[in-house]
């Protein structure tokens, strides 16, 4: 899954969707600060991404 969303990733590095599905895919992996990494950049590409503000707050913060 990883090596699909990178490609995604290559494709479209400004689709929030795919960077957000990148960070839940981290966070699967047990890579805590890379998965909020991602989690952040999804804000950064849209502001109201409800699903990666509430992935951050489960996450225990609001930035990495």
């Amino acid at each position: 899954a990883s090596e699909a969303l990178d490609r995604s990733l290559a494709l479209a590095p400004y689709d929030a969707d795919t960077t957000f599905n990148r960070g839940s895919v981290s966070w699967l992996l047990h890579d805590k600060p890379a998965a909020v990494g991602w989690w952040t950049r999804t804000l950064e590409l849209d502001p109201e991404h409800a699903l990666a503000t509430r992935a951050l707050a489960l996450a225990g913060t609001t930035e990495p």
